[in-house]
């Protein structure tokens, strides 16, 4: 089991909080390095400083590269629905542009109203672009434009305008609701019109000055609004007859889930790194049974930003509207699904080696073009220069590194090699609680399940929630070794005696055997992050290089004592960096670790300072945690 259980629980506590601390104590004692991943460290509401940086995870900033934008900027691009969720739910004051990217007026402004953000202690301007699908001229679907030919798209934006009292915004256009850029204040608490300031129009907008005067209205006292909070609130509000909220009260600094706009995760595909996605939607009922798992899972394993998309673009209508893009298109563009060659765009263009059992069922679109039908929910990873099958998966060569479907092969074939064919989980709940104690049997039912361990890879299940936690929990430990590897490849050798090489090399040589084996279980593949952190500290052990030295304790802090020559490595640490000549600059003058990792992010790899004492024991708490968690994780599994 990896969620909390009654039965033992004091025990668990007792095991998971010691490890806690040691990861804590570790994380702390590192500072500036990068500690390996490691699974099952926390609880399902982890604590910030139990969870480590994850190569696998690459932050995203969907304003990069705008002229003159500072990377510490303060704007937030937001759905249709987080607009939403702010103007009915926020409480206090807000900063939000309308306008989207694709306009030159807009990216023109932002550098403006960045500095007039800033100067007014505004720390978020929640950017909302009502081209849905973020494109300009060639948008599919302009909510702005009142006389759109699809009835609905006409009419969504205005509904808005309404709903929330901004009528001070409503354009003198007959054909627009507002005119684009706008930039306001709000407040629902507010008598009558919610807006508290305004300008509109690209001169206005693009006057640092003029947004000054805009944003002064809330000086000091704007008030910032989370995924956390969105998604916490909705489901508290949302709760399904008979069941359980998706998420508890005060759980809204636990949600890692980030909500983004169609435009938005095109821009995740075609950028480099790699990107945890979820495709999931609050409207869906099959989401509601999985989204706080995608979620905890993902914390537990370090992972900072699951980018959650919903095909439904203004993510409330329904399946049948004609803002859902996961459909046949309709071939008069005004009836139920106009928007379908968005969805062949972007699973055709991206999503290549895309896995599904609804593949021959496909979406056509507009031109008659077929796209293969992913069903939500969906989690995935994706690297957009990832071209080989990786080790472990079943997953066929392509960005898509991995999925979380039930790959059944040939053996329920409704789809055309080389492709395997998977059943999606469809998940539903039922139930009354998401306490394990107080589980109901049977009242989560996941489609073709198996409850048999070695269908869970090792886990132990009672239940369809638990089996389905056990997928997630092999997705994300598969792919945190495989980062593990990776890293620990990285390091450099040079300098360390035969010995400490062979052993390391040794340990990376198990953790990709495992990694290659399809059965292994989520312990072992756990177990295998765990081996590498242990072998990068034997590595590093200070004192331990062939012959002893200087290194294990003088060298520290840096000073050489006058520049003497450190004659006790001579056992095979003769490489460079480590012939000390008297000027040290704090780094002890051993710096044989300079191993430069995958996207920016430094792990397993001295980059900075010298392996120290205090690097050496935080390196030996992390062991000390690995390996207690993977024990209480199997002394638990056994009880449950």
């Amino acid at each position: 089991m990896t969620t909390i259980t009654e039965q033992g629980g004091a025990k668990r506590r007792r095991w998971t909080t010691r490890a806690a601390a040691l990861i804590a104590s570790a994380a702390v004692a590192l500072g500036g390095f990068a500690l390996p991943t490691v699974a099952g460290a926390v609880e399902p509401t982890p604590t910030a400083a139990s969870q480590t940086p994850a190569t696998e995870d690459t932050a995203f900033d969907y304003y990069a590269g705008i002229a003159g934008l500072p990377s510490d900027h303060v704007f937030e691009n937001i759905t249709l629905e987080r607009l939403e969720d702010i103007l009915a739910n926020g409480d206090g004051n807000y900063a939000i542009l309308i306008g989207g990217t694709w306009d030159a007026n807009v990216t023109k402004a932002l550098p403006a109203i960045d500095k007039a953000a800033k100067a007014n202690g505004v720390k978020k301007v929640y950017n909302f672009d009502p081209h849905l699908d973020n494109a300009g001229d060639t948008t599919l679907v302009d909510i702005n434009d009142k006389t759109n030919k699809v009835e609905a798209f006409a009419k969504r934006f205005q509904e808005t305008i309404g709903t929330y009292k901004l009528e001070s915004l409503q354009s003198k256009d007959a054909s627009k609701v507002v005119d684009l850029p706008t930039l306001f204040t709000y407040n629902r608490a507010a008598s009558g019109d919610r807006v508290l300031s305004r300008i509109a129009g690209a001169a206005a907008v693009a006057d640092e000055a003029q947004d000054a005067k805009v944003l002064s209205a809330i000086a000091n006292k704007a008030a910032t609004r989370t995924n956390g909070q969105f998604y916490v609130d909705y489901y508290l509000n949302h709760v399904a007859q008979g069941s359980a909220s998706v998420f508890k009260a005060g759980e809204e600094n636990n949600v890692n889930l980030v909500s983004v706009t169609y435009g938005e995760l095109e821009k995740i595909l075609k950028s480099e790194g790699n990107h945890y996605i979820f495709f999931g939607a609050t409207w869906c009922g099959n989401t509601y049974a999985t989204i706080r798992y995608v979620n905890q899972e993902a914390r537990k394993y370090g992972v900072k930003h699951v980018y959650t998309f919903d095909t439904i673009l203004d993510n409330k209508s329904g399946k049948d509207s004609p803002f859902h893009i996961r459909d046949n298109y309709s071939k008069n563009a005004t009836g139920d699904h106009p928007l379908a060659d968005l969805y062949t765009h972007l699973v055709n263009t991206y999503l290549p080696n895309l896995v599904t059992e609804d593949g021959v069922h496909g979406v056509i679109d507009s031109k008659g073009v077929g796209a293969t039908r992913l069903q939500v929910p969906l989690l995935l990873h994706y690297n957009k220069d990832n071209k080989a099958q990786l080790a472990g998966t079943d997953q066929p060569a392509g960005p898509i590194t991995d999925e979380v479907v039930d790959y059944h092969g040939t053996k329920y074939n409704v789809d055309t090699k080389p492709q395997p064919t998977a059943l999606e989980y469809m998940l539903t709940w039922v139930g009354t609680t998401y306490d394990d104690a107080k589980i109901i049997p049977g009242g989560y039912a996941i489609r073709g399940d198996d409850l048999k361990p070695a269908k869970n890879y090792g886990r132990t299940v009672n239940n369809d929630r638990d089996a389905y936690i056990a997928q997630l929990d092999h997705f994300y430990s598969l792919i945190a070794a495989r980062a593990r590897v990776a890293e620990a490849k990285a390091v450099s050798l040079k300098g360390y005696g035969d010995a400490k090489v062979k052993a390391y090399n040794a340990a990376i040589a198990k953790a990709e055997a495992t990694l290659a084996n399809k059965n292994a279980t989520i312990d072992a593949t756990d177990g295998a992050s765990a081996d590498l952190a242990a072998a990068y500290q034997a590595l590093t052990a200070q004192g331990g290089n062939n012959g002893g030295s200087n290194n294990g304790g003088t060298n520290n802090g840096g000073s050489n004592n006058g520049g003497s020559n450190n004659t006790g490595n001579n056992g095979g640490n003769t490489g460079s960096g480590n012939h000390n000549t008297g000027s040290n600059k704090g780094d002890g003058g051993n710096r044989v670790i300079s191993a430069e990792t995958k996207g920016g992010n430094d792990s397993l790899a001295n980059t900075g300072s010298s392996i120290t004492t205090a690097f050496g024991i935080a390196l030996a708490l992390l062991a000390t945690a690995s390996v207690s968690l993977i024990a209480s994780r199997r002394l638990f599994a056994r009880k449950a």
